[in-house]
C-alpha cells in the first residue's frame, strides 16, 4: 500500500466516510443485533450513517486518509454534551427509522442508544474526557496499522491538554487493539438479553 497520510476531515470526504462506516461496521456485533438480516444490513447502514455520522461530523473533530477514504476517527471534545439534539434528529431524518425499518428495529436502536448513554454517563461522572466516538477502517485496509494511525491526532491532542481519552466498544476483538494504543479496560457491562457486552476503556494522558 502506498504511503498513507492522515488529515483533518473536510466536507469533500463525507460521502467516503459514510460508505466506510457502512462497510466497516457491517459485521460489528452491535449493528448485527440492530439490523439482523445480513442481506439487508449494508443498505440499511448506507441509509443510517449519512444521518447519524453526519451529526457526529458536525460536532466532532475528525480525521481521515488523504485522497481515498480508507477509514475515519471522530472525537468529541471534553465540553461536548452527550446525546443528539432533537433539532438534529429532526433535520437529519433519524426519526424516520420506525417508518422505514419498522418498530422492532427502532426499538432495538433506541434501547441500544439509551444503554450507551447510561453507560457513558457513569464514566463521565469521574471527570472530563476526549471521547473517541467512532473509528472504522474499510475491510480491505484493516490489519495494516491504519487504525493506530487514525488514533494518533486525537491522542496527541489529549496528551497536550493533559486530558484522558475514553472509548466504548461492543466488540471484544477491539480490546486488544485499544490496549496496544495505551487504553485500559475500566468497565464491562452486559446489555440486557441482546448478548452484547459494553466495554469501556480509558487512556491516561502521556
Amino acid at each position: 500500500m502506498a504511503t498513507i497520510k492522515i488529515v483533518p476531515t473536510e466536507k469533500a470526504h463525507y460521502l467516503g466516510i459514510f460508505e466506510a462506516n457502512a462497510r466497516g461496521f457491517f459485521a460489528g456485533p452491535a449493528w448485527r443485533w440492530i439490523f439482523p438480516q445480513d442481506s439487508e444490513r449494508l443498505a440499511q447502514l448506507r441509509w443510517l450513517f449519512p444521518r447519524g455520522a453526519g451529526i457526529r461530523l458536525k460536532y466532532c473533530e475528525s480525521y481521515t486518509t488523504e485522497g481515498e477514504v480508507l477509514g475515519v476517527s471522530m472525537w468529541s471534545p471534553p465540553n461536548r454534551r452527550a446525546g443528539v439534539p432533537l433539532l438534529d434528529q429532526l433535520t437529519s431524518g433519524l426519526l424516520k427509522v420506525p417508518f422505514k425499518y419498522g418498530f422492532d428495529t427502532f426499538k432495538r436502536l433506541s434501547q441500544f442508544t439509551s444503554h450507551e448513554s447510561h453507560f457513558c454517563s457513569e464514566i463521565f461522572r469521574n471527570g472530563k474526557f476526549w471521547v473517541l466516538e467512532s473509528i472504522v477502517v474499510i475491510p480491505e485496509a484493516q490489519r495494516l496499522g491504519l487504525g493506530s494511525m487514525l488514533l494518533q491526532p486525537g491522542l496527541s491532542r489529549a496528551d497536550r491538554e493533559g486530558i484522558p481519552t475514553f472509548v466504548l466498544t461492543h466488540d471484544p476483538k477491539n480490546i486488544g487493539f485499544y490496549a496496544r494504543n495505551g487504553f485500559k479496560l475500566v468497565k464491562e457491562t452486559p446489555f440486557g438479553r441482546s448478548g452484547l457486552v459494553s466495554y469501556g476503556l480509558i487512556r491516561q494522558p502521556r
